[in-house]
């Protein structure tokens, strides 16, 4: 019986390496074919766009085959991304670099300074890309996405929201908004008493307090969300904007495999149930409001930018442009309401920030708002005027951390820019930190200074909030809000950072942190 198992086991081994040796080759020949299949896929797509691709005189930093430049965005801050790959171009004398991250058409990324003023200036040579249409449908007919005349003609029409007159009157907004929530942080501070300084203080994540504050008084003063609306309209705007992000899988996923998104798993469901959720609140509330005014109920007047839209539609008399449709009306309104507490929210976060950050700043700047504001609880237009050291700060902080990033344009014909061509069609784009931390146009970049904005900057220099005929309409909406805001918690708190975050800066639609960033903030006794 032994000799009987040996010989079993000896014939099933030798059965094993017959049958091995016989597939073994075709294994190998398998594997083989696969490798040289791929490698020659790979060679001929490398080919396919050395031989299609029109910008091939413009250099770029080393790109992965296929998914391009996509893993540094996922891996890296996007500053500091940008930083580094425009450095070795700035040393060898370049003026642009190529960038692909697959969330848009390949970029032609500007270096020089001079640059920016004829790409965002001059759109009849650079008009505006339309790519984020296909994932914010809403930006189609509003202010942010139409040209030429169109934009004109929105534009003088939506500019009456934003008059000295109008903008005194949303300041009732930003103290409401912003009382209540340093009451909120108050009421926080009481409850805990931290172990560093021995005294009443509470640790805020400035981010998500900023964005209630800023989603808030944009819905109150420009919109007039109805209260029961505000939290599932809120979700799904942040839903929505979620999309825009750099260096997320689903961006590489669609680009490469656009079906994918309407799969079970993808996500086109949630996308759509927020794009219908979202459309049909701001119908609503335009709805609501053109009834209000029909009947001349309590509070129809102009007092916010629908009201000011619908009169001009019921109207006509009072205006020399075609009126907004509802349709313009509303993609304007979710533009308004997306920078408002994206962009808005940002500034304030990396505003306060950097006044934690800098005890010296952040004491020079209580000292002018003690010297400047009678009434914390109600500051005032004229009081906003006079904090030339807060506006100083305020722009230092965009220069330094940037609310917003950057801006795209595309080539309207074969052109120049400088010595360099590029093709018709070329997604041009302005990173505006390449030029807020270029030394030859702002000493010490690395710095952060207020006091460099004590005399007007270089036109063109600075440019957190664009430039051109395309510029942000709602500029000076957004810094009365942010200097209210900020007026009253640098009054009410001692502003500083019990543990510094790791910088990890992402691109939506503002700036945001990977990680929040929380301040510490102590209770303070006001100087009479």
């Amino acid at each position: 019986q032994m000799f009987d198992k040996v010989m079993f086991n000896l014939f099933i081994y030798r059965a094993f390496l017959s049958f091995l040796s016989v597939h073994l080759s075709k294994m190998l020949e398998l594997v083989i074919y696969i490798f040289t299949s791929i490698l020659a896929l790979l060679l001929s797509y490398l080919l396919y766009e050395r031989v299609t691709s029109k910008t091939n005189h413009i250099p770029q930093p080393w790109s992965w085959p296929f998914l391009k430049h996509y893993p540094y965005f996922v891996e890296k801050d996007h500053v500091k991304l940008y930083a580094d790959f425009a450095e070795p171009f700035r040393k060898a004398g370049k003026e642009f670099f190529r960038v692909n991250n697959l969330s848009l058409p390949e970029q032609v990324v500007l270096l020089n300074p001079e640059h920016p003023k004829l790409v965002l200036g001059r759109p009849d040579l650079f008009v505006r890309s339309r790519a984020l249409n296909d994932v914010i449908p809403f930006f189609e007919h509003g202010l942010l996405n139409v040209r030429g005349d169109q934009h004109r003609r929105q534009k003088k029409l939506l500019s009456q929201a934003f008059t000295p007159a109008m903008l005194s009157k949303y300041l009732a907004a930003s103290n409401k908004v912003g009382n209540d929530k340093i009451q909120k942080w108050h009421d926080l501070a009481k409850q805990h008493t931290d172990d560093t300084i021995h005294a009443p203080a509470a640790l805020i994540d400035v981010l998500a307090d900023y964005t209630d504050i800023a989603f808030t008084v944009a819905s109150k003063s420009l919109v007039y969300m109805p209260e029961q609306d505000y939290q599932e309209f809120t979700k799904a705007l942040l839903g929505v904007t979620d999309l825009l992000k750099d260096g997320t899988f689903w961006k590489v996923l669609f680009a490469k495999i656009p079906f994918v998104k309407y799969l079970p798993f993808g996500t086109d469901g949630a996308r759509q149930k927020s794009i219908k959720m979202i459309d049909t609140s701001i119908r609503k509330v335009i709805e609501k409001k053109r009834q209000m005014i029909i009947n001349s109920e309590e509070g129809s007047d102009d007092n916010d930018l629908v009201g000011i839209c619908i009169r001009g539609q019921l109207d006509q008399s009072k205006i020399d442009e075609t009126p907004l449709t509802d349709l313009e009306i509303r993609d304007n309104l979710v533009t308004f309401l997306i920078g408002a507490f994206d962009t808005t929210s940002s500034c304030l976060t990396w505003t306060t920030y950097a006044i934690a950050k800098h005890p010296d700043i952040q004491k020079k700047l209580r000292e002018e708002i003690n010297q400047v504001v009678e009434d914390f609880d109600n500051v005032t237009y004229t009081d906003i005027a006079n904090l030339k050291y807060l506006d100083m700060v305020i722009k230092e902080s965009l220069r330094y951390y940037n609310a917003s990033i950057r801006v795209g344009r595309l080539a309207a014909q074969d052109c120049h820019i400088g010595d360099t061509w590029i093709p018709k069609g070329q997604m041009i784009k302005t990173v505006f930190s390449l030029f807020h931390m270029n030394e030859k146009t702002f000493p010490e970049p690395e710095k952060f200074d207020p006091e460099r904005f004590r005399e007007p900057v270089k036109i063109g220099s600075w440019l957190a909030f664009g430039y051109g005929p395309y510029s942000c309409i709602g500029k000076k909406f957004a810094l009365n809000e942010i200097k209210t805001v900020l007026v009253k918690v640098v009054a009410n708190f001692q502003l500083s950072l019990k543990n510094e975050p790791k910088l990890n800066r992402r691109i939506k639609v503002g700036l945001f942190n990977e990680e929040p960033i929380h301040v510490l903030i102590q209770p303070t006794k006001r100087q009479e």
